[in-house]
């Protein structure tokens, strides 16, 4: 196997990020529910501009105390966030005019109330609330066909998958492996790549087909996306190699060693099933055939979702193993840290806030590639911050050297202002470093 450079690492993880933007991309959940609302308002009150974004509907709490019902602060929601909620959690809304009322300022006092029957937003609502993600696949087929940069969307992804067949050195391929696939990369095309290298005239690039039949012999049909699998003789040898954009570049025995490993990429199969699997090579462009089986899986996964598939889910007590649990290595050690470095606040993220943080990472992964690797011998801020202190201090004070500066925490009360005097905020006190001092100055 091909020793590989830690650059080489990098270039095959910023290949995948790549692909992982591409198919990312598209509308959110939430910008959706906003479209089909928006539309919905507009021919229900034509000559109002509805906002389904700004415009809160109110729900005033109570609480029962000593057997009294006691007025708590009213809880807003915005009529898309109403809508998304009640898909996830198939719920109806059930508002009461008199109880329930619309507002666009909802931190205004008083609260002005609009002039719309909520027992009719209810009723839009609950209408549309099922079809949610019929709506969203719409919307995803339409990026795709979309245009950017005059290219349609699903070219953009077809061109990031081409890339990642073009590699020198891969961990799980050696340089006969890669030089296949590097030339299945220049000449996508078979009757190309015959015609500008006789040797790879045996070599087929192929996608997946497979079928799983039930007991009662009802047959489910799948495409693996994102998988290309280049079977053939090469230099008297004969080759079963297989990228996905999952697990990257694997080489396999035999075929029917890759078709062994295929149920346990199939992400529902359900008991009792038998699977049945076959390659076939398009004619054409490969990676065109590629993306469009990739975006193929992603609308029906799309499709798949619905209320009824979301309550049966929920009902599940059988909870799946961690993925870091199946992995063994250096790559578990990868996964740990990895999900160590996941910030809280993601957990709980809006389908928007993730897509920025998506195109976030990809673009510092972009930069990283551009970037003078000597650079990244450069201590990180707070480092740099800490060491410029004790630096300081012992600059000013030598006999301060023998002193554990590093261990040094600093203790900082912030201050509040009332009836003129400013008091120290005994429920504002936090503790720092030096070097997290000084960054705060």
């Amino acid at each position: 196997m091909t020793e590989h450079s830690e650059t080489s690492e990098t270039r095959e993880l910023l290949k995948k990020s790549q692909i992982i933007h591409q198919t990312s991309r598209g509308p959110t959940v939430d910008e959706v529910a906003h479209q089909i609302l928006r539309q919905a308002l507009r021919s229900l009150y034509p000559k109002r501009d509805i906002d389904p974004d700004r415009t809160m509907i109110g729900t005033p709490q109570w609480q029962a105390v000593e057997g009294h019902l006691v007025a708590m602060p009213t809880q807003f929601e915005s009529l898309t966030h109403a809508l998304v909620r009640q898909f996830f959690s198939a719920s109806t809304a059930n508002y009461l005019e008199g109880e329930h009322f619309l507002t666009v300022n909802p931190t205004a006092t008083p609260v002005v109330h609009l002039d719309i029957d909520v027992e009719a937003i209810a009723g839009l609502l609950n209408d549309y609330s099922p079809l949610l993600f019929v709506a969203f696949g719409e919307r995803q087929l339409d990026y795709w066909n979309s245009t950017r940069h005059q290219v349609p969307h699903w070219q953009e992804l077809s061109a990031a998958l081409r890339k990642a067949l073009h590699v020198q050195g891969a961990d799980g391929w050696d340089d006969d492996q890669c030089r296949v696939a590097r030339a299945v990369s220049r000449h996508p095309d078979k009757q190309s790549r015959q015609n500008h290298d006789p040797t790879l005239s045996a070599i087929q690039v192929c996608l997946i087909d497979i079928d799983t039949v039930d007991a009662q012999g009802k047959v489910r049909h799948l495409i693996l996306g994102g998988a290309a699998v280049v079977t053939g003789r090469y230099k008297q040898r004969d080759l079963v190699m297989m990228y996905t954009v999952e697990k990257g570049y694997e080489t396999f025995d035999s075929l029917k060693k890759l078709g062994d490993s295929l149920p346990a990429r199939i992400d529902v199969q359900p008991a009792g099933q038998n699977l049945q699997w076959q390659l076939f090579e398009p004619e054409g462009n490969f990676f065109d055939h590629m993306a469009w089986a990739l975006i193929a899986t992603q609308l029906d996964a799309i499709t798949a979702i619905s209320r009824e598939s979301l309550v049966a889910e929920a009902d599940d007590d059988i909870a799946s193993a961690p993925v870091v649990e199946h992995t063994s290595g250096p790559e578990k050690n990868v996964l740990t840290r990895l999900d160590g470095s996941i910030p809280d606040w993601l957990f709980g993220a809006s389908a928007a806030d993730l897509d920025q943080y998506s195109q976030s990472i990809n673009a510092l992964g972009m930069l990283y590639k551009q970037t003078d690797k000597t650079l990244l011998r450069i201590a990180p801020i707070t480092t740099y911050a800490q060491n410029r202190m004790r630096e300081a201090i012992i600059a000013d004070k030598p006999s301060a050297a023998s002193l554990p500066l590093d261990s040094l925490d600093i203790t900082v009360t912030n201050s509040f202002e009332t009836g003129g005097l400013t008091l120290p905020n005994p429920l504002d006190v936090h503790i720092e470093t030096l070097g997290e001092y000084a960054f705060a100055q």
